[in-house]
């Protein structure tokens, strides 16, 4: 069975929810937080291989073998992410990605400028 993990980057935390494609339906949600960090330790690398090595021994004692990976958001901790979840084993038995998305939204024109001060 195949599942998509929808990771979304924040300015403060970083969240991981499961989701079973098949039935469509949310198998868990997991952030930094519910690591046991707290406060500016949430954004670091650390914390977040950490979450991502937790949800992959959640993934492999579940027996899900394959997985699809869609990104939301900006930070620069999406390939230690993907490399926790490559290297993480239990029992001889590994995760395999099945495909990259990013789907984070980029303006085309960006934001509409602050009005200019009168003075």
């Amino acid at each position: 069975m195949c599942i998509k993990l929808v990771i979304k980057f924040n300015n403060k935390n970083t969240f991981i929810t499961i989701v079973n494609t098949f039935l469509n339906k949310v198998l868990g949600v997991y952030s930094c937080g519910s690591c046991g960090f707290k406060g500016r330790r949430k954004n670091s690398p650390f914390a977040v291989s950490q979450l991502a090595k937790k949800v992959a021994l959640k993934l492999l004692s579940a027996g899900y073998l394959y997985c699809n990976i869609s990104f939301n958001g900006i930070n620069s901790h999406r390939y230690i992410i993907i490399n926790t979840l490559i290297k993480t084993y239990l029992k001889d038995k590994n995760l395999t990605l099945l495909s990259i998305k990013d789907t984070t939204s980029v303006p085309f024109n960006g934001c509409r400028p602050s009005k200019k001060k009168s003075r």
